[in-house]
């Protein structure tokens, strides 16, 4: 009997073992699982809020990280004409009734002199005849007033300055200028350029880390459509957009009489970069009804951030 009860509960400890070691594995199975499935859950948010909250064209195929070349605001901004205090003034009011958030004011002519009047011309004399008795702060603050966004645009010289000592002096000059419109306001400057090759890239690239060293603020690089056109640019055009906030668009000056064929001939050609590095496209000044052709031709391009500029 004495034998026969230890069997027993030799027996019996067995199985409460095996029992045990069942619950364990399912209990441990049940763990990883909620595990799994938190962690499912918490992707599926994040990506869920990527998709809610980007401002990215719809198309977006690029596999590189978004904050390899900044995060663009969402931006239709019509162009603001540099002229008297009260004419800027005017012009901002319209843009509101419009319907805009923001404007974009050109602050040079195509050869990249000044139309305003910097603190810095004091210093190097490098101001336009055709300058308007203007201060980038009083410029700035006046848009501003109005809860406008600002996008100030400048075409540069240095850049393309084959003399050393020229461009130096010139890229000092620009540079203090840059700075000059961040400090006075400025949501961000954009550099405009007609013409585009590695030497010039290289100088927007030191001009723009002189910027830095000085201002923090939002620099963004406007390129020509036939330079995104060309193949070879690739690499070229991904160093210069590692050193900007965003990268813009620039489209020739001359529309013609069709709007919407001339985003398709002047944009398709540039949707691998528009689409990539999620750039804005910079249209010139057109009429009213031709630029609703323009927006209806970015839409079917699946564009959204465009802007205006303009040159006196």
């Amino acid at each position: 009997m004495r034998g026969r009860r230890y069997a027993h509960r030799g027996a019996y400890g067995k199985k409460n073992m095996w029992i045990v070691g069942v619950l364990s594995a399912v209990g441990t199975l049940l763990a990883v699982t909620l595990i799994l499935v938190s962690v499912g859950i918490a992707l599926s948010g994040k990506v869920k809020h990527t998709k809610e909250g980007e401002t990215l064209p719809s198309g977006e195929t690029s596999g590189l990280p978004q904050e390899l070349f900044g995060s663009p605001v969402q931006i239709q901004a019509p162009s603001i004409a540099l002229g008297e205090p009260s004419a800027i003034t005017e012009q901002c009011a319209n843009a509101i009734t419009a319907g805009h958030e923001a404007v974009t004011v050109n602050v040079t002519d195509r050869e990249g002199y000044v139309l305003i009047r910097p603190s810095s011309k004091d210093s190097f004399g490098y101001v336009s005849g055709k300058a308007w008795d203007i201060s980038p702060k009083s410029l700035v603050s006046r848009i501003k007033a109005r809860s406008l966004y600002v996008s100030v645009c400048l075409s540069l010289r240095s850049p393309s300055e084959s003399d050393p000592a020229a461009r130096l002096m010139k890229q000092a000059y620009e540079t203090a200028v840059i700075a000059e419109l961040l400090e006075a306001g400025a949501d961000e400057v954009v550099l405009l350029n007609d013409s585009m090759d590695e030497g010039r890239a290289e100088g927007l690239t030191e001009l723009c880390k002189d910027v830095r060293r000085i201002r923090e603020g939002k620099l963004g690089v406007a390129l020509p459509a036939s330079y995104l056109a060309d193949e070879t640019a690739a690499a070229t055009v991904e160093q210069l957009l590692r050193g900007f906030d965003f990268g813009c668009v620039l489209t020739a000056s001359d529309v013609g009489d069709d709007a919407y064929s001339y985003v398709v001939e002047h944009v398709r050609s540039t949707l691998y970069y528009v689409l990539r590095y999620h750039m804005r496209v910079a249209l010139p000044y057109v009429s009213d009804e031709a630029l609703a052709d323009m927006q209806k031709a970015l839409a079917d391009e699946h564009i959204v951030n465009y802007q205006i500029v303009t040159y006196q």
